[in-house]
């Protein structure tokens, strides 16, 4: 079946502001001898010294060009999922590597750059099957934080999972999981003061209808904030950006990745903020970040999904 033209949008486009200070430009990276080069997460110590990280990679940018940078033997490849930067000899990514068992389990993965090299940096699991880190966030050099989930065999079958660095070791920190949720899973974490800590993503019981799940570190535990969905199924968080105490952002999908969703923060309450989404298109937002008040950016993703004469269906 010839595959159809899809306009992406059917609602004008408005022109830009004519004070932008630039463009967006693709800029050159390099990559793997692999099938698959991904890169998810990207960290700022300031314009010449930038760090981006995914699957089995880990590039710089010296403020000229891409660089690969050898990442420490932590995997088949290790597969990052998060960076965050304390300072240009102090950078810490996290996310996961297959074990050698038969079962080829999945274990934390913490790596660290000291200014010369990356080094794995040993870090505790959730459980003897299967745990990873999916976000990371720095308070100081001495007090980061990692999310993520761990699996078990029996119910329920995924837990929270918070890490800490204390400046010494990576240690397990008590996360709490939702009543009768079977599949609990923490993805981003974001850092206002070091009593002051986000934490968002998502759980589902035995129907698999998944809702939003934000938890926050006051200085001394781990407590789950009532937080908002949109309609009864399908709704996850996949990041988070503090900006104050009154100010914090969270951004993922609902309607089973259907609509972008975006709840915000006031000191009191996490409340939906409308977003637009593109018609009949599946919308799903990735990640956030603040720059002001005023000035709050979202990035993820948009594909169209139809059927062929035989049932089967098709997303691009």
């Amino acid at each position: 079946t010839p595959r159809p033209t899809i306009a992406p949008t059917s609602t004008p486009v408005p022109n830009p502001p004519p004070n932008l200070p630039g463009t967006w430009k693709v800029v050159d990276s390099p990559s793997l001898n692999i099938d698959t080069n991904i890169l998810r997460s990207v960290a700022v110590v300031s314009s010449d010294d930038v760090w981006a990280v995914g699957y089995g990679l880990i590039e710089h940018w010296n403020g000229n060009r891409w660089r690969l940078v050898s990442a420490a033997p932590g995997g088949n490849p290790p597969d990052f999922k998060s960076v965050t930067a304390v300072a240009s000899n102090d950078v810490w990514a996290v996310g996961r590597r297959q074990d050698t068992t038969p079962q080829g389990y999945q274990k934390t993965l913490v790596e660290h750059w000291d200014g010369s090299a990356w080094t794995v940096v040993p870090s505790p699991n959730g459980s003897t099957i299967s745990s990873q880190l999916l976000g990371v966030d720095a308070v100081s050099a001495n007090d980061i934080w990692a999310v993520g989930s761990s699996s078990t065999l029996a119910a329920p079958y995924e837990n929270t999972l918070i890490e800490h660095w204390d400046g010494s070791s990576w240690s397990i920190i008590p996360s709490p999981n939702p009543s009768g949720g079977s599949f609990n899973k923490l993805n981003g974490v974001a850092v206002v003061a070091a009593n002051d800590i986000w934490a968002v993503g998502s759980y589902s019981g035995s129907t698999n209808h998944s809702q939003t799940l934000i938890e926050h570190w006051d200085g001394s535990s781990w407590s789950i904030v009532p937080s908002p969905n949109v309609g009864p199924y399908g709704n996850n968080l996949n990041s988070v950006a503090a900006r104050a105490a009154n100010d914090v952002w969270a951004v993922g999908a609902s309607n089973n990745g259907g609509n972008s969703l975006i709840l915000h923060w006031d000191g009191m309450s996490w409340s939906v903020v409308p977003s637009p989404n593109i018609p009949d298109w599946t919308n799903q937002l990735q990640s956030v970040t603040t720059v002001a008040f005023d000035d709050v950016w979202a990035v993820g993703v948009a594909h169209f999904t139809w059927y062929i004469s035989d049932g089967d269906e098709i997303t691009s």
